[in-house]
């Protein structure tokens, strides 16, 4: 299933479950799924949906800095939770050891085909 879709799906979910926050973190990024829409014209494909959702945790991370600097745990707190949420959605990071492996493989494969 699309990540646009998915996400939309819990909604309605969280609803039935009375859990109100997850309901409200879940329509700011269908929000932010649609302004993405419409400004590029055209239903987001999974990589743009993620590259959305990449902008919400930079923000989000910026939040929760300036509140931190400002002596601000509840938004802090508040920034936190929206943050882990939309993680949740995004893949996973490479480690440092995952990279440097891919790298060796790529530079390994470009020196094979050189011949």
């Amino acid at each position: 299933m699309p990540l646009v879709q998915q996400i939309q799906a819990e909604l309605p979910e969280a609803m039935r479950g009375g859990d109100t926050r997850r309901r409200d973190i879940l329509r700011l990024l269908i929000a932010a799924f649609n302004n993405a829409r419409i400004a590029l014209g055209h239903e987001l494909s999974d990589d743009e949906a993620i590259a959305t959702l990449q902008r919400e945790a930079k923000q989000r991370r910026e939040s929760i800095e300036q509140f931190a600097a400002g002596h601000r745990q509840d938004l802090v707190d508040h920034e936190q939770e929206e943050l882990n949420l939309i993680l949740s959605y995004l893949p996973a990071d490479l480690s440092d050891e995952e990279l440097r492996t891919l790298i060796q493989q790529a530079i390994a494969e470009a020196g094979s085909n050189r011949s």
